[in-house]
């Protein structure tokens, strides 16, 4: 019995080293995170692997994964009160950031060195609102705006909000580094309406820092890592007047609703109500430019059966009354035409379009708000007869949207792109597209062309294959290398996307023919490619190279170490 038991022992035990033997081998990860403007330890932040393995730092700033299999991660690190690398929800992801860092990719494997992480320090806003008045400055809401890039062009969009405490004081942290305004809400002396048609409230009226009604006269303050603006300002308690506006055209009817808008486009929080028995709008306003917009339903989901309006009035020391027309959403026709060339026709024809289950060509239609200040854009989809012919040389179809006045971005896809886009006679790639609430738009006039290129692209420094300066094999911290084509012309497209990797050797396919600057940075940008201003900020970056339809151009750069912009 005893030799038995000992045998079984044995072979239990050469059974485990076998196993021991076959598997994953496992190693430590282990490194510092540190505040990037001092350089000290940063304690307790948390380090994220791949979403399955967590820990907090220690006082020294230290972290240490035991027992974690060879192979790729991606490394997530984050704190209160700094700029998180990667998806780090615990932090100021999403906020004043339009793209967070992206997560650094590391390679565990024998020999693993010392990672270490930097975290820049977020910034902040604080101030003080004092009113002319002795009411208290209790609950005033505070927006804050930060100027991004959208599609290729600037906008000033939501990066945070505050409310004052009694004393007026607010403070908005977790910001990004950036240019930021900041824009207060309407508010009354007395909730609601005013009592009579033609009777004058008191309150505050919206306006932006340092005290402005109108956007394009606002302060705007620029904020680096770690930085801390001071915003006090006053708002003047002023007399509101009564606006009357007279709804005109559609069905009557309680679901509508109505807002108004400064001259800039932007909600201001001044309550305006709808009687749709007597089909008026009433609201009270402070003198001034500004905007009534409204919106009646209709009673299915489709948004030819809602109906809209909007009109611009002026507030001088009295009662407006005014008249709004509210109408359907205007129904463009749009007719794209295929120049093709006979390389790969069969290849390059459009497939069937999948959004809101109808077909035709594949092209993204997106109209962003040509008001800068303005909130929203919208995409638009193209409707087209889902029996049509995908191979024929033209097809029509209709696209509705809010009037207004709009940037198109029009892409395509499937070894295609968007050669042209017209209304009228009017170049949508130089222009923006104004739509009106009547009949008299033109229709939207698209082609499309199959005669894409190639740019490939070698990194100088590196092998065809490398990682930064070792082989594939090496292991650490993975350097990401983003590398973009910058169009030199006029473009109505919007798909100017990095093309990440590591690697020495890139390729960037399917590419309108034209001139395009190439350069590579070390950190995710954003390209202001669509203005004078942006393209000249990369001015002598980085190579020009022009791609010729269906050809490849090949070009070698060096990688650009980009300082965080504020």
């Amino acid at each position: 019995m005893i030799r038995t038991g000992l045998f079984s022992i044995l072979l239990l035990s050469r059974l485990v080293c076998a196993a021991q033997d076959g598997a994953t081998p496992t190693y430590s990860v282990h490194g510092t995170v540190v505040n990037a403007q001092t350089n000290q330890p940063t304690a307790r932040a948390e380090v994220i692997l791949n979403q399955d393995y967590a820990v907090l730092t220690g006082s020294e700033g230290r972290f240490a994964f035991d027992q974690i299999p060879a192979g790729e991660y991606q490394v997530s690190v984050g704190r209160p009160g700094y700029i998180s690398i990667g998806n780090f929800m615990g932090g100021n992801f999403g906020r004043g950031i339009r793209h967070p860092l992206q997560p650094q990719q590391i390679r565990v494997g024998p020999n693993m060195p010392e990672l270490t992480f930097r975290l820049a320090p977020s910034a902040s806003i604080r101030g003080q609102l004092s009113l002319s008045s002795s009411d208290s400055a209790d609950g005033i809401r505070i927006t804050v705006l930060q100027r991004q890039v959208w599609n290729g062009r600037p906008r000033w969009e939501p990066a945070g909000f505050a409310a004052t405490d009694s004393d007026g004081i607010f403070h908005v942290g977790d910001l990004a580094p950036g240019r930021y305004m900041l824009f207060t809400e309407g508010s009354l002396d007395r909730p609601g309406l005013a009592a009579g048609r033609d009777a004058a409230t008191w309150g505050y009226p919206p306006v932006y820092y340092p005290g402005v009604t109108d956007a394009a006269s606002a302060g705007v303050l620029t904020l680096g890592a770690g930085q801390t603006a001071e915003a006090d300002f006053t708002l003047t308690r002023q007399a509101f007047y009564t606006l009357i506006a007279q709804v005109r055209g559609g069905d009557s009817g309680i679901r509508a609703g109505f807002q108004i808008l400064d001259a800039g486009g932007r909600f201001t929080n001044m309550p305006a109500g709808y009687d749709p028995r007597e089909e008026v709008v009433r609201a009270s306003v402070p003198n001034g430019s500004w905007i009534l917009q409204g919106q009646r339903f209709g009673p299915g989901p489709s948004r030819q059966e809602h109906a809209v309006g909007r009109t611009a009035f002026q507030v001088a020391n009295g009662p407006v009354h005014i008249a709004i027309a509210v109408v359907p959403i205007p129904l463009l026709q749009m007719t794209i035409r295929r120049e093709f060339t006979a390389k790969a026709e069969a290849q390059s024809q459009p497939a069937i379009m999948g959004i809101r289950g109808v077909g035709g060509p594949q092209v993204n239609f997106q109209l962003d708000n040509a008001e800068p200040f303005a909130q929203g854009g919208m995409i638009s989809a193209p409707q087209f007869d889902p029996n049509a012919d995908p191979s024929a040389e033209t097809t029509t179809g209709t696209v509705d949207a809010m009037p207004g006045r709009y940037w198109v971005e029009a892409n395509s896809w499937n070894e295609t792109y968007v050669s042209s886009v017209s209304s009228g006679g009017v170049d949508l790639a130089t222009n923006p597209l104004t739509i009106s609430p009547d009949s008299s738009n033109a229709p939207i006039e698209v082609v499309l062309r199959n005669d894409v290129g190639t740019i490939n692209v070698q990194i100088n420094g590196q092998a065809s294959g490398e990682s930064g300066a070792d082989a594939g094999s090496s292991v650490g911290e993975v350097p990401h290398i983003y590398i973009y084509a910058i169009p030199l012309y006029a473009t109505a497209s919007s798909n100017i996307q990095p093309n990440l990797g590591a690697n020495g050797q890139f390729q960037i396919p399917n590419l309108p023919p034209g001139s395009y600057r190439v350069v590579a940075c070390d950190s995710d940008q954003e390209l202001e490619f669509h203005t004078a201003e942006g393209l000249a900020a990369w001015a002598g970056k980085g190579q020009v190279v022009t791609v010729e339809p269906g050809g490849t151009a090949s070009v070698q750069v060096d990688v650009l170490h980009m300082e965080p912009q504020p």
